[in-house]
Order: structure tokens, then C-alpha cells, then sequence
């Protein structure tokens, strides 16, 4: 084995028929390899390194580099280089803090510092036509349909993140907090172990957290999201779309944007700079109910068949549709509009001027602070109580042309003394605290 050292200066360098040790020191220097399984360390400098014949090692340093394996299996070493890279899916490898840029040729192995957050693999410039298969845990990536090679797969060591292609990808993260996104493709992610960020892109993503405390960006397109093990949040709040929570899992985002459906998620949140995101529990079993308080973003499904109360966390609604079970809805400090559907429902809404229709069933309704409307779609709606109704903060009683078949306001009358409010005779709500003036629209 020969050991060659270079100099401070612009050196050339060559190595034996042994297994050398070749360092180039400072200088942009040349150094081949020769026909060993050689060790290169350009140094410092804006290097060309070639390993020609053997299985080389070229270990990573400041400057930007070129770097050509050659034949045998060769392997890129950044492990105390200091900083993170970035692998790109063209071969180049980007050192943090200014270190240089490094392009590689025929190396089938790259190794990142472990001891560095954040090393990166990024495919996104790949091909047309070229997906990528990353799998963290097993420490390999696959270019597939590379124009004229087919299929090369490549060795990655202590890597953590991954940005995919814009084909259909498949990402494997690892137990560590990775942060993993499939760009546009119909992409496949798993997290595995760690606390992750998953971010499947443009196209109809599958996407599994796995164990840990894990993140999924939504995004556009029709995705599927299994969060696993953990306590898992599917993210809305930079779609820049409302969306609708349904009590099947589903979430529906506007514009055409596309359908979610989510498995074992437990926090959802909506994009707060857009209104009239929606909890739509319409569908949900029968002899299931909801209990939503929007002030305090909680959902509760009750009485799920073997699972009992399912509990989760709603951030950024503003509108609640009820179940067909007797719920219990409460608003926050928005402008809602709170639905209870059938059954006896409870709802509040809070502060702002909310709209309230209790739907079938004797409800109890509360406005709460702010110029509120009640709604009544039809006499067969049930007699609800009306628990707060403030003629002087503007509430209004809101009853459907339609729905009571009449044009005529004469039609409605209220007993300032009983609180009875009632359509030709036949009472349909309770003012519980017996107001002295009543305001109806007839829409």
C-alpha cells in the first residue's frame, strides 16, 4: 500500500497497482487512482478525483469536486465532512455552509454524516419518466426506466429526507424524523418509525405514517392516509381551500381539488384564511352522535359500534353539520353555522353572529353574543327552545316560505307572556326568556 500526500498547491497525483491512500491536500488538484481499492481525499480545493480500476472510497471535503468512480464499487464518504448534503437525482452532491458542490460519476454508495440533521435526497430534477424507489431503512434508492440503462440502484447512508420525482414514486422512510415528499405522481410513502413529515404532492398519493407522532401536508389530489401508531395530524392549513370534514373520514377540499379519506388520524386542521370550513357528520351510523365544541377544537364520535368514543381534534372550522342522533354542538368565536340535523340536538354558538337550525327533533338552541339567527325549515321540525333570544343585539327567527307553505308574516304569532312561537295556532318554538319583541324573516 503507497501513501501519497500532495501539497498545498494545484497537485497531480497518481496512484499505484496497490491499494493507495492519496491526499491531495489544499490546491485543485488531479488525482487518479490507479488499479487498488484506493482511499482519495482531494482536500480543500476544486478537485478532480478518479478511481479508475477497484472498489474506491472518495471521502467528501470543501470545494467543488468531480468525482469518477470508474469501475468496481465505489463510495462517496462525507461521514466527517461536518455538514449536511444533498443528493440530487443528476448526480450532485450540495454541501451546506457554503462547502461546494460535488459531482458524481459511476459511484454506487454515498455515505452522509450521521451526526448532521437533515442530509437530503432530492429526485425532483430527475428525468421524464424516471421514478424513483427509496427504501431509508434498507439504505438504497432505485432509478427505474433510465433512458438506455433501465434500473440503477445506489447505496444511501445516513440519509433522512427525501423529495421525490414527478412520476410515481415509492418512499420508505426510517425510525428517524424524516420528512418525506412525493411531489407529482400517484406516489407511495411510508414513514415507518419517527415522528414524520409526509407530503405526497400533486396526484392521488397513498400515504402511511406508521409508528410516531406523524404530519401528512394536504395537498392536491385524491389521497389516502393511514396515520398508524401515534397521535397524527393531517394538515390543511397551507391548501389554501376550505374544506369538509365528514364523519366517515373523508375530507373534501374545494375548487376540485380532490378527496382525502383518513385512517387513524387524529387532529385535522383547516386553513384559518379560509371560510366556511365544514364538519359534516350527516353521514355518519346510525345511533352514532357528536359532541364538536369549535372554541375548544374538539370532536368526539359517540357510541361507535365496538370502538365506543372516538375522540380528535378540529382546528380552523367554522361550521358543524349534525348527525341524525341527538348531538351536542357548540361554536366559537366565528360566524357559524351550526346544523343539528334530527334527534333532540344542544347547540351554542358562542360569540359572532351564527346561524342555528336545530332540524328534526325538540332542540335547545343558544345564541350566544352576536346579532344570531335561528332557523326553521318546517313546522314537522319539532318545538325547540330558543334559551337566549336578545331582540336588542338583532337575533332574528328565520322560517322557510316553503317549508311552511306561506307568504303571509300574519301567519306567526308570539305570546310575549307564555313564549310561545307559533305557525296558525300550532306552537313550533319556546323563547325561554319571554323577550318583549320578536324579529321573523320570512326567506
Amino acid at each position: 500500500m503507497a501513501t501519497i500526500v500532495g501539497t498545498a498547491n494545484d497537485d497531480l497525483l497518481s496512484g499505484t497497482s496497490n491499494d493507495d491512500q492519496i491526499f491531495g491536500r489544499g490546491g485543485n488538484d488531479n488525482i487518479s487512482g490507479g488499479l487498488g481499492n484506493d482511499l482519495i481525499d482531494g482536500g480543500n480545493g476544486n478537485d478532480t478525483l478518479a478511481g479508475n480500476a477497484g472498489d474506491d472510497t472518495f471521502r467528501g471535503s470543501r470545494g467543488d469536486d468531480s468525482i469518477d468512480g470508474g469501475d468496481g464499487i465505489d463510495t462517496a464518504d462525507y461521514s466527517s465532512l461536518g455538514k449536511k448534503i444533498t443528493l440530487s437525482g443528476v448526480g450532485t452532491i450540495e454541501k451546506a455552509g457554503g462547502f461546494g458542490k460535488d459531482q458524481l460519476f459511476k459511484v454506487e454508495t454515498v455515505i452522509a454524516d450521521a451526526s448532521v440533521a437533515n442530509n437530503t435526497i432530492d429526485a425532483s430534477q430527475s428525468l421524464p419518466g424516471v421514478p424513483a424507489v427509496v427504501d431509508l431503512e434498507a439504505e438504497t434508492i432505485s432509478a427505474l426506466n433510465v433512458p438506455g440503462l433501465g434500473t440503477l440502484t445506489f447505496n444511501v447512508i445516513n440519509f433522512v429526507n427525501i423529495k421525490g420525482t414527478n412520476e410515481s414514486d415509492s418512499i420508505i422512510g426510517n425510525n428517524q424524523r424524516n420528512q418525506l415528499f412525493g411531489n407529482d405522481g400517484d406516489d407511495s410513502i411510508d414513514g415507518r418509525g419517527g415522528n414524520d413529515l409526509i407530503d405526497g404532492g400533486g396526484g392521488n398519493d397513498k400515504l402511511a405514517g406508521g409508528a410516531g407522532d406523524d404530519t401528512f401536508k394536504g395537498s392536491q389530489g385524491n389521497d389516502n392516509i393511514d396515520g398508524g401508531d401515534g397521535i397524527d395530524t393531517a394538515n390543511y392549513s397551507k391548501l389554501g381551500k376550505s374544506i369538509t370534514l365528514s364523519g366517515v373520514g373523508a375530507v373534501e377540499k374545494a375548487g376540485k381539488f380532490g378527496t382525502d379519506q383518513l385512517f387513524k388520524v387524529e387532529t385535522v386542521i383547516a386553513d384559518a384564511s379560509i371560510a366556511n370550513n365544514t364538519i359534516d357528520a350527516s353521514q355518519s351510523l346510525p345511533g352514532v352522535f357528536i359532541t364538536v365544541d369549535l372554541q375548544n377544537q374538539s370532536l368526539a364520535a359517540n357510541n361507535v359500534p365496538g370502538l365506543g368514543t372516538l375522540p380528535f381534534t378540529v382546528i380552523n372550522f367554522d361550521n358543524v353539520i349534525g348527525t341524525n342522533e341527538s348531538d351536542i354542538i357548540t361554536g366559537d368565536n366565528q360566524n357559524n353555522q351550526l346544523v343539528g340535523n334530527d334527534g333532540n340536538d344542544i347547540i351554542s354558538g358562542g360569540l359572532g353572529k351564527d346561524s342555528i337550525t336545530g332540524g328534526q327533533g325538540d332542540d335547545i338552541l343558544t345564541g350566544g353574543f352576536g346579532a344570531d339567527k335561528f332557523i326553521f325549515n318546517s313546522l314537522k321540525d319539532g318545538l325547540d327552545t330558543i334559551k337566549d333570544y336578545d331582540f336588542a343585539q338583532k337575533d332574528v327567527i328565520q322560517v322557510s316560505k316553503v317549508g311552511f307553505g306561506t307568504t303571509n308574516i300574519s301567519d306567526f304569532s308570539f305570546d310575549t307572556s307564555s313564549g310561545n312561537l307559533s305557525f296558525l295556532g300550532n306552537q313550533f318554538a319556546f323563547l325561554e326568556n319571554l323577550p318583549s319583541n320578536l324579529s321573523i324573516q320570512l326567506v
